[in-house]
């Protein structure tokens, strides 16, 4: 994905509430998966100096990476890491593998425009993500969500982000937000599983992706308590009341008259009841689940 219309508007966003993006480390070479003129219209909005950009104005790409881009919005510093050296990455680095000391704790911020779901072993690649980043730095990561798959390794659940960037890891999930693939696609932030006691789930038509802000708020062995899924974990504490999930569709209730004269008919009424039930439990209509971001 590289640095789409959707991360630079996270990024301004984050800007706009005071975040400073200092020494800055992308996994992967970013490169922009938007025009240069589409982000210095969205930079000079938020009255951002355009100096850094000016070459990419004139250069007619078609491939343009990000560095300028991050430079503008207050980088000192671009690094890049790859697993190779074919786009001349600053670190060459395998993700599948821990960073040494030397690495940890040295970036004000962390941006993943979408490589993380292409590394096999993800606890290995997401805890290097979260241990290059000083205290008080912030880790923003685009990646696949629903109607993903083949894209890469995975596709990943909002349950899975909350639980990793927990305050027992030390970290602290800014925004968690869902949004339809391509430039239009509306903004939707994620409940946490966990506050709302239930499963986040969501059937949809169309591609998802989710765009996460994370912050580290102080420094701790990372994953020294493996994550649970939190229904589980409330179910095996076997406190309170037990956790909802999104209610599974119900049998046949076709009024017998049909099922027997109409067998057709009531077999489609029943998906269409069934369907229905998907449609507005598991979907971005539950409110419950995805609020329709005003950003």
């Amino acid at each position: 994905m590289g640095l789409d219309i959707h991360g630079l508007k996270l990024l301004l966003l984050a800007r706009r509430r005071g975040v400073r993006l200092g020494r800055v480390l992308t996994f992967g070479r970013i490169e922009l998966a938007l025009s240069p003129d589409r982000a210095a219209q969205m930079m000079r909005a938020e009255g951002i100096d355009l100096a850094h950009i000016q070459p990419l104005l004139t250069d007619p790409g078609p491939v343009w990476f990000a560095e300028p881009v991050f430079k503008s919005l207050g980088a000192a510093e671009v690094i890049s890491l790859d697993a190779s050296g074919y786009q001349n990455a600053s670190v060459v680095h395998d993700m599948n593998q821990p960073i040494g000391p030397g690495m940890r704790e040295q970036f004000d911020t962390v941006f993943d425009g979408g490589s993380i779901e292409h590394v096999f072993n993800f606890p290995v690649a997401i805890r290097n993500c979260m241990e290059f980043l000083k205290e008080g730095g912030s880790l923003f990561i685009h990646t696949a969500a629903n109607n993903c798959m083949g894209h890469g390794f995975y596709q990943f659940s909002p349950e899975l982000f909350y639980r990793v960037f927990s305050d027992a890891n030390g970290f602290e999930v800014q925004r968690l937000i869902l949004h339809g693939s391509g430039p239009y696609g509306s903004w939707y932030d994620v409940a946490d599983p966990a506050k709302i006691r239930s499963r986040v789930e969501l059937i949809s038509f169309m591609p998802t992706q989710m765009l996460l802000h994370a912050t580290r708020r102080r420094t701790v062995q990372i994953f020294s308590q493996t994550p649970q899924q939190s229904d589980y974990v409330e179910e095996w504490s076997k406190t309170g009341q037990p956790p909802s999930r999104a209610p599974l569709p119900a049998g046949d209730a076709s009024p017998g008259f049909l099922r027997r004269n109409f067998p057709r008919v009531a077999g489609a009424l029943q998906a269409l009841r069934t369907a229905w039930r998907f449609y507005t439990t598991q979907s971005l209509l539950n409110r419950r689940f995805f609020t329709r971001s005003r950003d």
